[in-house]
């Protein structure tokens, strides 16, 4: 043969190898961890019955039929007869609880001794991301930092810092009363406008995360009595109420408002909030101005049921429950929140607790899956990074033993539990 044949010879058979070598790498790429043959709830509606999920650092970079990446990852899960879901978020819990704060003393031993554990508590159970509210700016830095530090084990935390209620508001004036200094803390209160939009930008310039929350909740003066936890209480004036949204909005801040009753949410989705955290509680929904209204904005509302349920509001729940399902049939985004105060009972348990009330008042397992899920992200504003097994998304995931769709108690029991790509809780 010539030795320009020879030559060009040599460039084909190297091609040929090189084709071969790079379609042997697309057919069997490496993962770090890889769960093979689940089912996968991804989260937003959809359902795949049969699909494999790969993770690569803290990222999600497969979601489909399986494509043969098993044989190469670090960590293979058989997904065999389990089903695949986003970790779990709840929307409305405490960190801190003043049950067991008078001073500050009492405010840092809980930070220390209890705040990381009960974290862990609920990272174990499933709940990969929490938001919560009512918290001190510098004990909110602190936890944010402890977990991306490493130094605690838990959940991604988003906090709204102190709420804005009025002077004699909620929980000023309710829970904090007798502690003026941790009443400093734990709320910021306004008697006019101006103090309204302070407390907002002090708040926001704190790096506190959307969407804040005001309290909502209480009498006015010269009206009927109004009382919260036995001690009489006042509504932040309504003009209020609406410098602190236009504030928040004027420097893309999101708020979302504490009430109770049907005239405060009605009044409050007039002002231009952005959410409901209870919504309507102590009365059923005399018509449909409220849930046209929440349309017409796009406003979402935090669930809190089990709060209810586990402080014997037993009168309240199901109004409360029935409230919800008729605003959620109407096509409100119903998000799920426990109201879960720190140290109380088993952490992560009311969030899964939560859940099976939304399903026991009306919603599919499915539907409130997506609550604790998509919905929840949507309203934090995070979708485009979480609440969802999607291709991209970080890698926050649980794995199920049985089927969540059918059974939502299946939750209880996290074979795996996966935040940012890595096993925190796992056992076959």
């Amino acid at each position: 043969m010539p030795r320009d044949g020879h030559i060009h010879f040599t460039k084909i058979l190297v091609c040929c190898l090189a084709m071969f070598a790079a379609q042997a790498g697309a057919a069997d790429p490496t993962y770090d961890l890889y769960i093979a043959n689940a089912r996968v709830v991804v989260g937003d509606g959809k359902v795949l019955e049969r699909a494999s999920v790969g993770i690569v650092d803290d990222r999600i970079t497969w979601v489909g039929p399986d494509e043969g990446g098993s044989g190469n990852a670090e960590v293979l899960i058989n997904g065999e007869g389990k089903t695949v879901i986003p970790g779990l978020m709840d929307a409305h819990v405490h960190i801190l609880s003043s049950d067991h704060l008078a001073d500050e003393d009492s405010l840092n031993a809980y930070m220390s001794l209890i705040v990381p554990h009960w974290l862990e508590g609920m990272l174990l159970h499933g709940v990969t991301t929490i938001r919560t509210l009512g918290v001190p700016i510098r004990e909110s830095r602190d936890v944010k930092r402890g977990i991306e530090a490493g130094a605690i084990q838990g959940p991604r935390v988003l906090t709204s810092g102190p709420g804005l209620t009025s002077p004699q508001g909620h929980p000023a004036a309710t829970m904090f009363g007798q502690y003026p200094d941790l009443q400093r803390r734990f709320a910021r209160v306004a008697s006019n406008e101006a103090e309204a939009r302070a407390a907002i930008v002090e708040v926001i310039e704190a790096g506190m995360d959307s969407p804040l929350k005001v309290i909502f909740e209480g009498g006015e003066p010269g009206g009927e009595p109004y009382s919260i936890l036995g001690t009489p209480a006042l509504r932040l004036p309504r003009e209020l109420l609406k410098a602190a949204v236009d504030e928040a909005h004027s420097r893309d801040y999101r708020i979302s408002v504490h009430t109770h009753t049907y005239e405060d949410a009605l009044i409050a989705v007039q002002m231009g909030v952005d959410g409901l955290e209870h919504g309507v509680v102590s009365e059923p929904l005399p018509d449909d101005r409220l849930l046209e209204a929440m349309l017409e904005r796009d406003i979402f509302l935090v669930s809190t049921l089990r709060l209810l349920e586990a402080t014997n509001q037993l009168d309240d729940l199901p109004v409360a429950a029935a409230n919800l399902k008729a605003l959620h049939e109407g096509g409100v985004r119903v998000v799920a929140g426990s109201d879960t105060p720190g140290g109380w009972t088993v952490p992560g348990l009311n969030t899964i607790y939560e859940l099976r009330l939304l399903v026991k008042a009306g919603l599919a397992p499915s539907e409130a899956i997506r609550a604790a899920t998509y919905n929840a992200a949507v309203a934090l504003e995070i979708e485009g990074d979480l609440g969802r097994v999607r291709k991209g998304l970080l890698a926050d995931i649980l794995v199920l033993s049985g089927n969540p769709l059918e059974d939502i108690s299946v939750l209880h029991y996290p074979r795996y539990v996966i935040k940012g790509g890595e096993v925190v809780r796992g056992f076959e």
